[in-house]
Parts: structure tokens; C-alpha cells; sequence
């Protein structure tokens, strides 16, 4: 094209700094998604175990109320990194535009 050598290394110089700038970013939106692969991974353990009907006998109240209770706290995790992945992707792509 009409590009001189010194433009097109000061481009190939700016996409580099851009690509380095939004490292950071992508690695905390992949780090997030292997985040919530594991909890979900957790919560569908969970929710496969309660599916033992002897854990609804009289016997087994104590690993009903445990399992439950782990249940419960393995979805709030999963719904917080939900969270902390959606930030992450939104700053990703704010600052992808913003390039």
C-alpha cells in the first residue's frame, strides 16, 4: 500500500502495545471462566448427590442438611463469579473500543 516503512512498523509498534494493554484483561475474563467452569462443575456434583433417595430417609437427615447447605454455598459462589466474569468481560471489551 501507501504505507512507508517507518508507518507501518509505528503501526505494527501500536498494535503490539495494544495487544500487551489488553493482556491483563483477557487473562482475567479466562481465569474467571475457569472459575465458574469449576463451580458449576461443584453444583452439578451437588445437585447429582441429592438425587440418592436414601438421603431422604430418617437416617440420613444430617447428609440431607449437609449436602443442602453445600448446595446452597456452591451456588452463591457460582453466582459471584458469574459477577466477577461479567466485569471482567465488560472492562475486556471497553477497552477493546476504546482502542
Amino acid at each position: 500500500g501507501s504505507e512507508t516503512a517507518e508507518q507501518r512498523q509505528a503501526r505494527k509498534r501500536a498494535e503490539a502495545e495494544r495487544r500487551q494493554a489488553l493482556a491483563p484483561l483477557r487473562q482475567a475474563v479466562t481465569k474467571a471462566e475457569q472459575g465458574l467452569d469449576k463451580a458449576a462443575a461443584v453444583v452439578t456434583k451437588l445437585e447429582a448427590s441429592l438425587t440418592d433417595e436414601t438421603l431422604y430417609l430418617p437416617a440420613r437427615k444430617a447428609d440431607l442438611t449437609r449436602l443442602l447447605a453445600e448446595q446452597a454455598a456452591a451456588k452463591q459462589q457460582l453466582a459471584r463469579l458469574e459477577e466477577a466474569w461479567l466485569e471482567a468481560s465488560e472492562q475486556l471489551e471497553n477497552a477493546q473500543n476504546a482502542a
